[in-house]
C-alpha cells in the first residue's frame, strides 16, 4: 500500500511539474534577470507565482508524503534556479505577509543546495 501511496505522490508532483503551463511559467521566470521587483512586468510576476507551485511540492516531502531524495534528484537544478529567480518576489510578498510565505517551497530549495549527488 506504501508503494502505491508514494507512486501516486510521486504521479502528482510530475504532473503538476511537468504541465505546459508551469514549465513555461518557469522558463520565463528563470530567464528573467531583473533583481529589482518593482521593475517586473505583470507577466513576469505572474509567470512567477506559477512556477511557485514548488511550494506544493514541498508541502508534500516535507510531509514525507514522498522521499525528498526522489524529488530533488529529479528536478534539483529547477527547483534551485526558480528559488533563485523567484527570490526578489519572494521577499516583497514576505514583506505584506508572514516570513512562512513559500516557506516550504524555501525548504525544498535549501534541501536541494544540500544534496548534491545520490
Amino acid at each position: 500500500m506504501r508503494q502505491g501511496t508514494v507512486a501516486h505522490a510521486f504521479s502528482t508532483i510530475a504532473s503538476m511539474l511537468y504541465d505546459e503551463k508551469v514549465r513555461m511559467a518557469r522558463r520565463t521566470l528563470i530567464g528573467n534577470s531583473e533583481s529589482d521587483f518593482t521593475k517586473w512586468t505583470q507577466k513576469q510576476i505572474d509567470d512567477a507565482e506559477i512556477a511557485c507551485v514548488n511550494d506544493v511540492v514541498g508541502i508534500m516531502v516535507r510531509n514525507k508524503m514522498i522521499d525528498v531524495k526522489m524529488v530533488i534528484k529529479e528536478w534539483r537544478d529547477s527547483l534551485i534556479k526558480s528559488y533563485e529567480h523567484a527570490q526578489p518576489m519572494i521577499t516583497d510578498y514576505r514583506k505584506s505577509n508572514d516570513n512562512d510565505f513559500w516557506d516550504d517551497f524555501q525548504w525544498l530549495y535549501d534541501r536541494a543546495k544540500e544534496i548534491k549527488t545520490f
